[in-house]
Formats: structure tokens, C-alpha cells, sequence
């Protein structure tokens, strides 16, 4: 189903006026959304339930599934907090209307702004990886545990090598090792999740001689069956 993701802007302020409706396409509603974190501590704690309540509202009435994040991060402490209020939402907004938990956000490139200590501790001390089977134990207790779970990465994740397919430099990250965890323990459960992002590929260009038309290279953005598609390659 079409969805889009929320911006933190949206959750803390206008979380009940979502568009009904994919933009542009007024026959398909919308059935699906993206959270990266249900509150921050960068925000202010009283406000979480009533932005809370208007997302909760929308999401029943008009039979959405959510795929709800919650970070992880160098900042141990901040990411407990608020795994704790993520709880506080999935305990409101129930078991059906969640599409997946996905607990961390492109770890992959966290070495670009924490410090060596930081990516080391998540990855080759294994926090991360304590940390995200702590997490689902907790959301299965809460009656999840037929609901996927997941943590998203980029597709600099990929690699050409078929034995070892995903990044596994102990610098930026160790993630084949940590997916091979994920499967040999959750199997099927644990959902592979990529951010695409087409629109840095410098590949992907307008129709010649069109400023609004892109009707010759969309066929391999939208989809994955095809050699020449983007997603799989």
C-alpha cells in the first residue's frame, strides 16, 4: 500500500492531519506510514500524548499500518528513554495497525559523526545487537510477536562480493555479521529494509529537452523485478 513517512515536524504538531489521500491520486488512500521515532528528548515530555492521540486517531480510522523506529545511537541513556515512550505508543496504537519495529536507522553511516569509540562499542562490542534482541523480546511481551522486525540501512550496505554481501568493516560497521545474527534467530520474521534514495543517483536524469517529464528512466526506479532496476542493483 502507498504511504509516506512523517517528518518530525508533522508528529509533533499536526500528527492528525495527515493527507487521506496519495498526492496527485485521488483513488488511492493512504495505507501505510514511516515514524523514525515516536518523541525525542529534544522535545519537550508533555507533549507526546496529545501528538500522540491525533496520530493514533488517524491511523484506526482510516485502517493504516505503521512502521514505528526508535533509535539507537551513542547516547545510551537517550535511547532507553525513549524506547520507553515508543512502548507507550505501541501499547496505544495496538498490534494491527503495526506493519513493523525497526530499531536503529542507517547505523552504517553513524561513523560519519560519532567518534571510532562510539561505532566500535555498537558493532564489534556488541550493543547493538543486545540492544535489538532486548527490544523485541520486550515488544513480543506486549503481544507483537507476529509483527516484523527490522533495522534499516542505505544501500551502501551492498557490497560485490557473493560471500559476504553487506558491509563488514569493523571502522563503519560490521552489519553482514549482524543481519546473519538477525536471520539464524528471527528468520523469516526479520524484514530487510533499505532507504533508496533515487534522487542522488546522478544516473536518473528529466526526458531531453523536458524541465517536468522523467517518463524514460521512472520504469527503473519503481521497480525490482528487471536487471536495469535501481532498487536491486
Amino acid at each position: 500500500k502507498k504511504g509516506v513517512t512523517v517528518d518530525d515536524t508533522t508528529l509533533r504538531w499536526c500528527s492528525s492531519r495527515i493527507p487521506e489521500t496519495w498526492p496527485n491520486l485521488e483513488a488511492s488512500s493512504m495505507g501505510s506510514l514511516r515514524i523514525f521515532q515516536t518523541w525525542t528528548t529534544q522535545w519537550p515530555e508533555e507533549g507526546r500524548h496529545a501528538a500522540w492521540e491525533g496520530l493514533v486517531r488517524f491511523v484506526k480510522a482510516k485502517g493504516v499500518k505503521v512502521l514505528v523506529g526508535t533509535p539507537v545511537t551513542c547516547l545510551k541513556g537517550d535511547d532507553e528513554k525513549t524506547w520507553g515512550w515508543t512502548k507507550e505508543f505501541l501499547a496505544m496504537v495496538g498490534p494491527k495497525h503495526v506493519m513493523g519495529l525497526a530499531i536503529g536507522n542507517e547505523l552504517e553511516l553513524l561513523h560519519n559523526h560519532a567518534d571510532a569509540a562510539c561505532v566500535a562499542e555498537l558493532f564489534s562490542g556488541g550493543r547493538l545487537w543486545k540492544t535489538f534482541t532486548e527490544h523485541v523480546s520486550e515488544f513480543d511481551r506486549m503481544g507483537f510477536s507476529g509483527v516484523p522486525v527490522t533495522s534499516v540501512f542505505t544501500a551502501s550496505i551492498l557490497t560485490d562480493r557473493v560471500r559476504v554481501p553487506f558491509m563488514e568493516d569493523p571502522k563503519t560497521g560490521l552489519v553482514n555479521s549482524f543481519l546473519l545474527d538477525a536471520i539464524r534467530k528471527y528468520g523469516k520474521r526479520y524484514a530487510f529494509s533499505f532507504n533508496v534514495y533515487p534522487y542522488f543517483d546522478p544516473g536518473i536524469h528529466l526526458n531531453p529537452g523536458t524541465t517536468d517529464k522523467c517518463s524514460l528512466d521512472l520504469p527503473r526506479v519503481i521497480c525490482w523485478d528487471k536487471p536495469n532496476c535501481l532498487g536491486p542493483n
